[in-house]
């Protein structure tokens, strides 16, 4: 044979090899997603960062976001008040059970004269950070701020005049009668006024920084501040004791009943308590590892205090045990209905809606404080909300106002589905699955059949109905129940797994998919009658699956977990986000745009774009140039016509998770 032919047979076996190499092993779709920009934001996690009690049942506590709490139980259960606001607020002081004070970030100072019932906006004429609040009166009050200034006012508020400005930030101020009052911040900084601030006179002690201030008199005080440090004095201020501690941690409350018992609080769960005056001071344990703010003692054995992520712990006996009683503010289900308007709901009934795409929020006031675990609305004004001891809500204007719904049950509701405005399901603990045929004003238990292997011993954690005849439903222990009429009757499916299922999904009558604990993730085609593992890298809790279509879809779950395909399961892969909080629920509203909501308020949301690639790699390259040049080459040669230029393309995608709940 002619070594030309031979040649020219060569290349094109290395075009050809070239070419289908690089179809088995350049990387394919899925692994051609490109993520980036990845940022998360604890979002709606609330701090609190100061709490008063007027007495030994009525109290509030206020932090960032706005957050406004009330309790009438000494602590015990606590219920939100509309601030009207999403800025920070740094400190509350209420005068009687109907007036009080709140100050915080960007100048805003509120005032409220029906016990909190109400807040109103007063304008200071400052945007600066104000940063405590004190009043002995109706009428005479003391804020200070951040710029060092004490702003004082002499008629309830009506005008303010600025007292003191100081070279160093203000961060407590604290008077005990008319005239007697004391300022502290950065640097040591103590001022002291004797005629009701007229005039002051500052010292310096040292370079810590003075968070917080309690005197019980005229006479006997303490301050507490940065590096563990603890002052009190005997003399109104004018000399300082330096009290010994065992703890290098920023203290940033101090609160005394009376000249010998008093506790202080900081960072990583740190609670001290002395009852000879601060002579010696007792670590009492708070089970905590984040930083507690502020703290309030009602007497010798009663105290509260707050911190970070929104908890709130009391003692009844003096610190000996700490209960917690709030705990940090998580979501738990979101739902929306394009790519701007949605609602979130999670811990101590915290509704939140947002029309601009999650970029800002507000809070909604559905006046329950039970946890709520699962939110549904059909369009824009008709929503539902569930949660513990049976709460179901509706609401028709959005979220504005909302009226309870009698559910008939006591159980928690983890789920909640409509289909129109009629027809309705919702489930939760103990296996309890109801129905509505009426939008929800009456609402009946379907009861678990023997005879059609109904009963759930655990929980239903997700209900998926495609319309009112065709539904699915997953629980405890890999349960799987699927209906076609509507839920009179129901058949058990092999789920293959004995993990809890915790969200399931349908893309039409018959694909689907559920997730679950241990990384399981489940995939049918035939309507959830049989059910096939779809391997994948996780080990974590997996709470939420949300897809856009038959290959692209997102999973997520514990420690921070979200799982991406793009062939329809039959490959997952991890993308990083950047935060190991509990991812709980997930969104997805086509392949450009997703939400999802987790711990710690936390809210992502996804935006992403197509891009086309020309996916060749340097063997492909080759293989094409050897198949060219060697048709090229008998063409010439022995006039072969050429053959087809063989192209590969192959599409990715790129997007970036980014933080949503920007506070506006």
């Amino acid at each position: 044979m002619n070594r030309w032919i031979l040649v020219t047979l060569f290349l094109a076996i290395i075009g050809i090899a070239g070419v289908y190499y690089h179809r088995l092993f350049e990387p394919s779709e899925i692994q051609e997603v490109m993520v980036e920009g990845w940022s998360t934001n604890p979002g709606l996690s609330t701090t609190l960062l100061d709490v008063t009690f007027l007495d030994d049942m009525i109290g509030w506590a206020v932090g960032t976001n706005g957050a406004i709490l009330k309790s009438i139980n000494g602590g015990q259960s606590w219920s939100s008040q509309d601030s009207g606001t999403t800025n920070t607020l740094h400190s509350i002081d209420l005068i009687n059970a109907s007036s009080g004070w709140i100050v915080g970030d960007k100048g805003t100072a509120l005032k409220t004269s029906d016990g909190g019932n109400t807040w109103d906006f007063i304008p200071l004429g400052t945007s600066s950070s104000l940063r405590d609040v004190t009043f002995i009166d109706e009428k005479a009050g003391w804020i200070v701020d951040f710029q060092g200034r004490v702003i004082t006012t002499t008629n309830s508020g009506s005008t303010w005049s600025t007292a003191l400005t100081n070279a160093s930030s203000l961060e407590s101020v604290e008077f005990v009668d008319d005239l007697n009052g004391w300022a502290t911040g950065d640097r040591g900084t103590i001022a002291k006024t004797t005629d009701g601030g007229s005039t002051w006179i500052t010292s310096s002690f040292g370079r810590n920084m003075i968070f917080d201030t309690s005197f019980y008199d005229m006479e006997t005080g303490w301050s507490v501040g940065s590096n563990g440090s603890i002052f009190s004095t005997v003399d109104g201020g004018i000399t300082r004791n330096i009290q010994s501690i065992n703890t290098n941690k920023y203290l940033l409350g101090v609160d005394f009943i009376d000249r010998t018992t008093g506790w202080a609080v900081g960072g990583e769960g740190v609670i001290l308590n002395t009852t000879n005056g601060g002579t010696t001071w007792v670590p009492q344990s708070s089970g905590l590892t984040t930083s507690l703010i502020a703290i309030d003692s009602i007497d010798e054995k009663r105290a509260i205090a707050v911190g970070t992520n929104g908890v709130i712990i009391t003692t009844d006996d003096g610190g000996e045990i700490w209960h917690k009683t709030r705990d940090t503010t998580s979501l738990y289900d979101l739902h929306f209905i394009d790519a701007l308007n949605g609602w979130a709901v999670g811990t101590f009934g915290l509704v939140i809606r947002t029309r601009d795409g999650g970029n800002s929020y507000e809070r909604l006031h559905p006046d329950v404080e039970t946890h709520l675990y699962g939110v549904k609305f059909l369009d824009a004004q008709t929503g539902w909300v569930v949660g513990t001891e049976g709460k179901i809500l509706r609401t028709d204007d959005g979220g504005d106002t909302w009226i309870v719904q009698p559910s008939g049950t006591s159980e928690v509701i983890k789920t909640i589905e409509f289909v129109d405005t009629a027809n309705g399901w919702a489930a939760g603990e103990s296996g309890i699955i109801l129905q509505t045929t009426n939008g929800g004003t009456d609402w009946s238990t379907k009861l678990q059949d023997d005879s059609q292997n109904m009963v759930v011993a655990g929980t239903i954690f997700d209900t998926e109905f495609l319309d009112a005849k065709t539904g699915w439903l997953v629980g405890s222990q890999g349960t799987i129940f699927l209906t076609t009429s509507g839920g009179d009757a129901w058949m058990k499916a092999a789920s293959g797994t004995t993990h809890n299922l915790y969200d399931a999904g349908f893309i039409n009558s018959n694909d689907g998919w559920a997730v679950g604990a241990n990384g399981t993730i489940l995939f049918t085609n035939d309507g959830g009658r049989s059910w096939n593992d779809q391997r994948n890298s996780a080990r974590q809790t997996l709470k939420g699956i949300g897809f856009a279509n038959s290959k692209r879809a997102w999973v997520v779950g514990h420690d921070g977990t979200i799982l991406t395909t793009n062939n329809g399961g039959r490959i997952w892969f991890t993308e990083d986000v950047g935060t190991s909080q509990n991812i709980n629920k997930i969104q997805v509203i086509d392949e450009t745009a997703a939400f999802a909501v987790g711990n710690l308020g936390l809210f992502l949301s996804y935006n992403g774009r197509p891009e086309v690639s020309l996916g060749i790699n340097l063997w492909a390259i080759a293989g094409l140039f050897a198949t060219v040049a060697g048709s090229i080459f008998l063409w010439r040669r022995y006039l072969i016509t050429p053959s087809d230029r063989i192209r590969s393309k192959s599409y990715k995608r790129s997007g970036s998770w980014r933080s949503g709940w920007e506070h506006r």
